[in-house]
């Protein structure tokens, strides 16, 4: 798998440095001290869109320690629950499973796993997609893997290990 990315080496002697911002107002009120009166208008924004929930969210978050091993374990599971637009009949739910595993005497044991799932269907057609995410700690190296899967109401569509 090939990462993109960027990053920057500085060079011995070399430091990065943060730029100081002046307070956000009017220059009078910067150059007077006094603080400066900024009338907004109104928010303006659409209704907020209208859903029938069809089952319940449940979000549960737990940390463990295996007492034989050592190592600790965090470990979130969160579903938005079915939900339905109004508007189109859509119906909705996202689903994420993380879990993120070391143990306290061995940074290189660390283990992150991050699984996302998203549905959304209507009468007659149905689209869902899975995306997982693994990084492994090593001594020299980290080791990422994903995988992604696409399916709708036949099977699998597409799918990336």
């Amino acid at each position: 798998m090939k990462l993109n990315a960027c990053g920057q080496r500085l060079g011995k002697g070399n430091r990065l440095a943060w730029h100081y911002r002046r307070p956000a107002g009017p220059s009078s009120a910067l150059c007077t001290g006094e603080p400066a009166e900024i009338n907004f208008p109104a928010a303006e924004g659409a209704a907020p869109l209208q859903t029938e929930t069809l089952s319940q969210a449940v979000f549960r978050c737990g940390r463990s320690i295996d007492c034989t091993s050592g190592v600790e374990t965090l470990e979130t599971y969160n579903d938005t629950g079915l939900n339905r637009h109004l508007h189109t009949g859509i119906e909705t739910r996202d689903t994420s499973c993380q879990t993120f595993s070391i143990h306290p005497d061995q940074p290189n044991s660390a283990v992150g796993t991050c699984t996302w799932w998203k549905r959304c269907a209507r009468q007659g057609w149905r689209a869902d997609v899975e995306a997982s995410v693994e990084v492994r700690a090593g001594e020299s190296i980290w080791t990422i893997g994903a995988t992604l899967k696409a399916s709708d109401a036949d099977g699998v569509v597409a799918e990336k290990p």
